[in-house]
């Protein structure tokens, strides 16, 4: 079992608490006594939105954002495993951007294949690839609010590391 030391924990809280200054945003850090594990949590304002982080030792960093949407919008997208691409030879609903490399690591599928290729612009790829997003969906319900949730593949120990998933989840607002 891979134990964390104190100053990992501190290190990391450091690292949050230091993003919500930045960002001007809510840090929370709770420790669940049953589980013995930190879970840090982060709102950030960005226009006229919230952008809602988390993590703990368990889980992988995770954004969650709602957003008004003018109209019906379904994307899920996710690593492309071997399994996946041998099923894909047999369905016609995956959608392909264009750009090689992404579309080998990733599986997409959507209601508008025009907007999902639109929304998919060579700065949005390139920082997938870069923070290795592992799922991203987003899906818009009757009332025309869309909740966008996506998984980063890994942990995030580095300020800069931090910074460039916010960044990313700026320009997905942006471009939605």
């Amino acid at each position: 079992m891979n134990f964390k030391s104190a100053s990992d924990i501190s290190h990391k809280r450091e690292l949050w608490k230091q993003t919500s200054e930045l960002f001007n945003g809510i840090f929370e850090n709770l420790y669940v006594k049953g589980i013995t594990a930190d879970i840090y949590r982060l709102s950030i304002p960005y226009k006229n939105h919230e952008i809602k982080i988390s993590e703990s030792e368990t889980r992988p960093l995770k954004f969650e954002i709602e957003l008004k949407s003018l109209f019906y919008y379904q994307l899920t997208m996710g690593w492309e495993d071997s399994f996946e691409k041998f099923l894909n030879r047999f369905r016609k609903s995956e959608i392909e951007i264009g750009q090689k490399e992404f579309d080998s690591h990733y599986l997409i599928q959507s209601n508008d294949k025009e907007k999902t290729i639109k929304f998919f612009s060579s700065e949005i790829v390139k920082s997938f690839l870069k923070n290795n997003i592992y799922s991203l969906a987003i899906g818009t319900n009757k009332n025309r609010k869309a909740n966008l949730i996506s998984v980063s593949g890994k942990n995030i120990e580095e300020k800069e590391s931090m910074f460039n998933l916010i960044h990313l989840h700026f320009k997905i607002i942006d471009k939605l």
